[in-house]
């Protein structure tokens, strides 16, 4: 009895083991197969430059992305930097410019009232417009046809006798060391001639010096004198009196 049970145990020992290689056999078949499917396919990889170039040309491709998006996103910064700063400039530019404009009619009509004692007439209406004032005559001596006159809407210009000294009628921009001014006709149907700005302005190329000298809004004791005048499309004013 011993030696049959003996037997059985022995049979199943032997049975459990063989079973136990069988299975480390099977998976040390396994392992060596993945081994050697993974040493093919780097193996494969490796032979083949158009695949490892695939592979590396997508990451450059990537990153070049987002390098191009880098860039964009500079140049954008860059152009309204640029544009911004041109523009400011060009504002800047023109106010200078104009701003001396000014100050060589101010002297002009600084001269004028020297010499006459009180400064030039604007224009004669009961509300005065300050666009059609008959500076250009007033500071110039230049003759006044009747119908200038009536557009302006005065009696007359001041400006008309010659100087005992100089026989001439006055020109105040001569006087200053000034020989030639900006002027324009303003009034086709007259003939009206106007000091005007060297800009552009709200109203077109044609842009005449506004001047008020009978109950002016920022210099009530003398006159006020500005121009209106557009950089792109901004107005800007430049007057006679502080901001």
């Amino acid at each position: 009895m011993m030696s049959k049970l003996s037997q059985s145990v022995n049979r199943n020992s032997f049975m459990s083991s063989s079973r136990g290689d069988e299975a480390q056999t099977s998976l040390d078949e396994t392992r060596h197969t993945a081994g050697q499917s993974l040493l093919t396919s780097a193996a494969t990889i490796g032979n083949n430059p158009s695949e490892t170039s695939n592979l590396r040309c997508g990451a450059r491709r990537a990153f070049s992305l987002i390098e191009m998006l880098v860039v964009i996103a500079i140049i954008g910064l860059l152009a309204a930097l640029v544009v911004g700063g041109a523009s400011h400039f060009r504002e800047t530019s023109v106010r200078a410019k104009v701003q001396t404009e000014l100050n060589q009619v101010v002297s002009a009509i600084e001269s004028y009232h020297k010499k006459y004692g009180f400064y030039p007439q604007g224009n004669g209406a009961s509300s005065p417009d300050p666009v059609k004032a008959p500076l250009y005559y007033e500071l110039t001596g230049t003759e006044a046809t009747a119908n200038a006159v009536a557009y302006f809407q005065v009696k007359g210009i001041v400006n008309t006798l010659p100087d005992e000294e100089t026989k001439r009628i006055p020109n105040f921009f001569a006087n200053i060391g000034i020989e030639g001014k900006n002027y324009k006709v303003v009034d086709n149907a007259s003939g009206a001639l106007a000091l005007t700005a060297g800009y552009r302005g709200p109203d077109g190329d044609v842009n005449p010096w506004r001047y008020v000298s009978k109950n002016p809004t920022n210099n009530t004791e003398t006159y006020d004198l500005w121009a209106e005048v557009l950089v792109g499309n901004k107005k800007i004013v430049i007057g006679n009196w502080k901001d």
